[in-house]
């Protein structure tokens, strides 16, 4: 901790991890460089945390403190304790997943692997998640996720990377090409018929007694077919196997955590905002992928399903709460034994170090 200046920067790269050691102190040369990067910012109390900037007239030699954590620089040591505390009280959530009770480098690491998660969602199910969300009437996100995960959980859409089993147990990792509807629903389906002379030609292998047709022909509201009765064109990923074959739905899976309801739930709260109390798509989202120009039967030869409607007004008297019930969770989570005993250790230990560094100025 002695406070000598330190070597330029160039030498100093040899040296890099034995001149910094455990000490935050160092000559501010080092800090310039340094960028925020692309990593995300956890929430401060539910709210948006900023990072100190560095001070305007700071001079390339001056001795300063760095935050490592936050990849802050501070002159007074005051403030880089205050600093370093408060990275380790349990103050900070998720800025994704809004996971609270976190410190800083906990809502870091959360926020990557919520992000990871986005990213593997898979990309032939979003336009029929998010038209799928344009018909629900939900004042909440987890009752939007039950409507659209059990409906979609047993149906699967063209483009879709599947496992098939086979007759003989083994799994065939295959793509869909394209979804057979039973004989009823044939003629309006994805192109799936074609009329020669005014016959209605089905393309395909279905075995009539496993069709539906209970389905209602007139009215309103039609039912919705169950999805095992639908057949899907297949084609395996290995090029050495048949070229395409059809399968029954109850021979395809998705592979295990592809679709997940905690994915899904992450993947619609980017593309959800509450409207008057109801979630609906962000317009940046239907503009993006096109939503307004989909029609159903083109993402999946069945009617529309017709998902249950909450009432918001529920919502609307509990939102009234919400800042009241977060500032109280809030207080709960810094004054909690874990907190307290984090913070204590971290206080103990800076104390020491502030103290040895002004015994040996």
């Amino acid at each position: 901790h002695k406070r000598a200046r330190l070597r330029p920067p160039r030498r100093l790269r040899k040296h890099h991890h034995h001149s910094r050691g455990s000490s935050p102190f160092f000559t501010a040369c080092l800090s310039l460089p340094f960028r925020n990067g692309s990593r995300g910012m956890p929430l401060l109390h539910r709210k948006p945390f900023v990072r100190e900037k560095p001070p305007a007239d700071l001079r390339p030699d001056e001795h300063v403190f760095h935050c490592r954590v936050t990849n802050e620089i501070f002159r007074d040591y005051d403030e880089f304790f205050e600093r370093t505390i408060l990275c380790n009280s349990l103050v900070w959530s998720c800025a994704i997943t809004g996971k609270s009770g976190l410190t800083y480098q906990e809502a870091l690491e959360s926020e990557r692997r919520a992000r990871q998660n986005i990213q593997n969602f898979p990309e032939p199910l979003i336009v029929p998640v998010l038209y799928l969300t344009t018909l629900t009437q939900r004042s909440r996100l987890h009752e939007i996720c039950d409507d659209i995960f059990s409906y979609i959980k047993n149906r699967y859409f063209v483009g879709e990377l599947v496992e098939v089993l086979r007759n003989n147990g083994e799994r065939l990792h295959c793509k869909i090409l394209e979804i057979k509807a039973p004989v009823h629903q044939n003629g309006i389906a994805n192109g799936h018929a074609k009329g020669v002379d005014g016959v209605t030609i089905i393309i395909s292998d279905s075995d009539d007694s496993d069709l539906d047709t209970s389905s209602a022909q007139n009215g309103i509201e039609k039912a919705i077919t169950d999805p095992f009765l639908y057949k899907y064109k297949v084609k395996p990923l290995k090029k050495q196997l048949y070229e395409s074959v059809t399968v029954k739905a109850s021979q395809i899976r998705r592979r295990r955590h592809i679709f997940s309801y905690d994915r899904l739930k992450l993947f619609l709260k980017q593309h959800c905002e509450s409207h008057d109390g109801i979630i609906k798509i962000k317009a940046i989202s239907i503009a993006k992928y096109k939503i307004a120009e989909q029609t159903f039967f083109y993402l999946f030869p069945d009617n529309p399903p017709t998902f249950m409607f909450s009432s918001s007004s529920k919502q609307k008297r509990s939102s009234k709460l919400t800042s009241d019930d977060h500032e109280y969770r809030d207080a709960e989570e810094h004054f909690s034994p874990r907190n307290l005993s984090n913070t204590t250790k971290e206080r103990v230990k800076l104390q020491k170090e502030k103290e040895h560094m002004r015994n040996s100025e």
